[in-house]
């Protein structure tokens, strides 16, 4: 009884001061929690816990006040909606109502210390390529069709083979082709990988990063380079939220369509 009476002063006085305290009678935000010194009592905060079926049954609640709410997921969607389509695994998941969907919706939870909109694609085989007028640089690039890859993992962040930004910031991005070639071929210039980056609808485009192929010989009385090749883009890069980021070959006045089969792998992870 004794505890239920102090409960209640410490609560009004704090309600009194706009401030709450756990174990503290001077909290110094809103809501602090100290941990306990009684040897019998776990410390920590735990949110609700619920199963993503169960929370799906709320969501109309949802909206741009819950924006930034917590919970803790037990079990993943069985089927999911729009807002529940990040909700695969068991953890910590906050509510984002500026969250855009694919299908214009708002709204969305996403689980913490991971990225929803992670990227990953390979390919093996004759690429299909399209040109692709790069004007900054007065040149033609062929671009990667990367939705018509063996395995895709984050289609939905792709638009018109281009990924999506949807947040602005650190990405990991790992970009890298092989060709299988059997016949030495000769071309006037170094080859080399390219990322463009396109920005403002469009209107803006840039070579956001490029590497020449490895393995490149220059044999004299052939007038050029033998191509024995690959190459490799693995870097950090900010970019803000509605960047697009398209991938290719710069042939440097060369076709590489018709060079042969290749293999390549394109990976891009948000890291902060």
């Amino acid at each position: 009884m004794k505890r239920f009476i102090a409960l209640i002063i410490v609560v009004g006085v704090s309600f009194l001061k706009g401030q709450v305290g756990i174990n503290t009678p001077n909290p110094l935000a809103n809501l602090e929690v100290r941990r306990s010194l009684l040897p019998n009592i776990a410390d920590g905060i735990i949110p609700p816990r619920v199963s993503a079926d169960s929370l799906q049954m709320k969501e109309n609640l949802y909206g741009p006040a819950q924006h930034g709410a917590l919970i803790y997921i037990t079990k993943p969607v069985t089927r999911a909606s729009a807002k529940m389509q990040n909700v695969v695994s068991e953890g910590y998941y906050v509510y984002d109502a500026r969250y855009a969907n694919a299908d214009r919706s708002q709204g969305a939870w996403k689980k913490m210390f991971s990225d929803p909109h992670a990227f990953a694609w390979t390919f093996s085989g004759r690429p299909s390529l399209s040109a692709k007028r790069l004007e900054t640089h007065g040149a033609d690039v062929e671009i990667l069709k990367i939705s018509a890859g063996e395995n895709v993992l984050g289609i939905e962040n792709l638009d018109n083979d281009q990924y999506i930004v949807k947040e602005s910031g650190l990405y990991a991005i790992d970009y890298s082709i092989a060709f299988d070639i059997e016949e030495t071929i000769y071309v006037g210039h170094k080859p080399c990988l390219v990322i463009i980056k396109e920005t403002n609808n469009h209107e803006t485009q840039n070579l956001f990063a490029k590497r020449n192929f490895d393995g490149i010989k220059f044999e004299s009385g052939k007038g050029g380079f033998a191509i024995i090749p690959s190459a490799a883009i693995h870097h950090i890069y900010h970019l803000n939220a509605g960047d697009r980021l398209v991938f290719g070959l710069w042939g440097k006045g060369m076709t590489l369509a018709g060079a042969g089969e290749l293999t390549s792998e394109i990976s891009i992870f948000k890291i902060r």
